[in-house]
């Protein structure tokens, strides 16, 4: 794990500043200024800095089916721009790598699929496969819910009908405690997953590696609760962003630093980061190549 904070001083060089700064709003970035945010973690003192991000609801639209997703307009041009200016660029999702690889196709990114979650045990993909069973059996001549079936995860989608909402986590939870799987809820979604499929580990991974002095995460819904929690607890300084959202628990966020208004505030705020990481002359691509 990151190092851990000292007793008064937190990883993130801001802390809480939604709250300490509520009436500085934009069309875009909702509670908190950003640029100042940006300023004191991308300081001369940190010349390397990883940028990653969740892809569903934070660099592309909530849509009713999956396969209907595209990167929000600015996306991949933003992206291709960090790629330049930053240390590293990731992106961790639920979905497939080979999915977000289609969606994404920019050289120097770092694609991590299903959670980030390298290989499922051969018990895993059992488990998975039995609950996907299971849920056909039960779901599969409901037009309202979409089983959906990846490497190592589970999707259940139910966008056009959200009052199925508890019906469907709680079902999930159940039918995963069985089988010693995670359900979580996300946007119109519940996922399935393997206990060790975690966007919080797989970054934590990544970062061991990478050695940066500075990270930058963008999320949007359960998932990526503890990716936040862990950069809260970091001695390495962060910027944790949140994309709000009705559809999802603001506790979520609250270990946010800055909240954005979808995908496009995201967009706006990455490329901030790249101008500034421009000005700077201090990006260095060669770090964790």
């Amino acid at each position: 794990m990151l190092g851990d904070a000292s007793e008064t001083t937190r990883g993130r060089i801001i802390t809480g500043l939604r709250d300490h700064h509520p009436e500085l709003k934009s069309d875009w970035l909702l509670r908190g200024d950003a640029d100042l945010a940006l300023a004191a973690v991308v300081t001369s003192a940190h010349a390397r800095v990883v940028v990653a991000s969740d892809f569903d609801g934070t660099l592309a639209e909530i849509v009713a089916r999956p396969d209907l997703a595209q990167p929000a307009p600015g996306a991949l041009a933003v992206l291709g721009r960090l790629v330049e200016s930053a240390a590293r660029v990731l992106v961790i999702s639920g979905r497939e790598e080979s999915d977000l690889a289609r969606l994404l196709p920019l050289a120097g990114l770092g694609l991590h699929g299903d959670f980030g979650l390298q290989q499922p045990t051969p018990a895993e993909l059992a488990a998975l496969a039995d609950c996907e069973r299971r849920l056909r059996e039960e779901f599969g001549s409901d037009s309202r819910v979409m089983v959906e079936s990846k490497r190592a995860a589970l999707s259940l989608h139910f966008r056009s009908h959200p009052a199925m909402a508890s019906e469907l986590l709680r079902r999930a939870v159940s039918l995963a405690a069985e089988h010693g799987l995670l359900a979580t809820p996300g946007r119109a979604v519940v996922e399935i997953r393997p206990r060790r499929a975690s966007k919080a580990t797989a970054l934590d991974r990544l970062l061991q590696g990478l050695g940066p002095d500075a990270v930058v995460y963008a999320g949007d819904d359960e998932a990526d609760r503890e990716v936040f929690g862990l950069l809260a607890l970091s001695s390495t300084p962060s910027l944790a962003i949140g994309v709000d959202s009705s559809e999802v628990d603001p506790g979520v966020f609250r270990e946010c630093d800055l909240l954005v208004d979808g995908p496009r505030g995201v967009i706006e705020l990455f490329r901030r980061l790249a101008e500034r990481l421009d000005r700077s002359g201090r990006a260095d691509p060669a770090v964790g190549a």
